[in-house]
């Protein structure tokens, strides 16, 4: 008050005792973790508190602000190689969240072509209405069938098989 009598508004203060921790980062791309592809860059993105700032550790190291719940990092390798890296956010009290854990392996490697080892003369002749064609194949990759009755597997065991049927 002045001494005339007359009081200003009252200010205002807030003051918010956070001690808590946020919860750790998700990461919803890639969909899946570990991350294996042939590409350059890819964007690691996944959900967060909104003002928290939202750290990337290890291969690469980034910051960024989350905003509407949400980060993105870009990430760029030009090396073939496993990547792993580390997200975690601390809030605007300064509280830092436990970790988020991504593995990004980069494989460029083109994998060695099938072998067909039965039916073993090419070309094959029968009188039978159906065919077993197998070999050998490199784990994880995917062997594709072509012609009249495509098909596909994915070689297990470092062999494939598919059954042709002709009518």
């Amino acid at each position: 008050s002045a001494v005339n009598g007359n009081s200003s508004p009252a200010a205002s203060f807030t003051w918010i005792r956070d001690t808590v921790a946020p919860a750790a980062p998700t990461i919803s791309s890639p969909a899946t973790n570990p991350y294996t592809s042939a590409d350059t860059t890819i964007a690691i993105t996944g959900g967060c508190e909104t003002g928290a700032t939202v750290t990337l550790a290890g291969a690469t190291s980034s910051t960024t602000t989350c905003a509407s719940s949400a980060y993105t990092f870009n990430t760029t390798k030009s090396v073939d190689g496993t990547y792993d890296y580390t997200i975690s956010q601390t809030d605007l009290n300064g509280n830092t969240s436990s970790s988020t854990s991504f593995r990004w392996t980069r494989d460029t490697t083109v994998p060695s072509s099938p072998t067909v080892g039965s039916p073993s003369p090419n070309p094959y002749y029968s009188s039978g209405s159906s065919i077993t064609i197998s070999g050998t194949c490199t784990n994880g990759t995917t062997v594709t069938l072509g012609g009249a009755d495509a098909q596909s597997a994915v070689c297990s065991g470092s062999a494939y098989s598919f059954t042709v049927n002709k009518t």
